[in-house]
């Protein structure tokens, strides 16, 4: 089941799944706990943040909020989006545990319905170009490629 977790419900829990996909594997980086609790916080005051949710207990987490929050992204240079609702999809993340079973499909597209029926027109992520598998998550969803950053891991 996937669900908007607007109460907070999963917090702890998310805490421990993002801290598990970025400490190891190709995504593996250092992780500022006061970094992670702002994005954390701001995903739930001014964005959203669903999860799924599987008898297993939580099997992932999408952090998403207005793409005016996110400062790497070059809004002024695609005019089109300064006057829509833009939402950023800032995290997506699937426990390795259940990845490779459509977890990370079934997310982007319950997301994309609900964001529509909120009236959003556009849905941006930022994605590392060597994380290929998300890459390709993305493409077959229906992202396109529109813009490209240097961003350092």
């Amino acid at each position: 089941m996937i669900q908007e977790d607007s109460g907070s419900l999963y917090r702890e829990k998310i805490r421990t799944l993002y801290l598990d996909t970025f400490s190891t594997g190709i995504s593996a980086q250092f992780i500022d706990q006061e970094q992670l609790d702002t994005l954390m916080n701001l995903t739930y005051s001014g964005g959203k943040m669903y999860v799924s949710v599987k008898e297993s207990g939580l099997c992932g987490a999408a952090f998403l909020f207005p793409l005016k929050y996110d400062d790497l992204f070059p809004i002024k240079s695609f005019q089109f989006f300064e006057n829509e609702k833009v939402m950023y999809f800032a995290e997506l993340l699937v426990d390795e545990k259940v990845r490779g079973k459509g977890i990370g499909g079934e997310m982007i597209s319950y997301i994309n319905d609900a964001l529509k029926k909120e009236g959003y027109k556009f849905l941006v992520i930022r994605v590392w170009e060597k994380n290929e598998a998300a890459l390709h998550l993305y493409l077959k969803h229906g992202f396109s490629e529109i813009y490209r950053i240097k961003q350092l891991k």
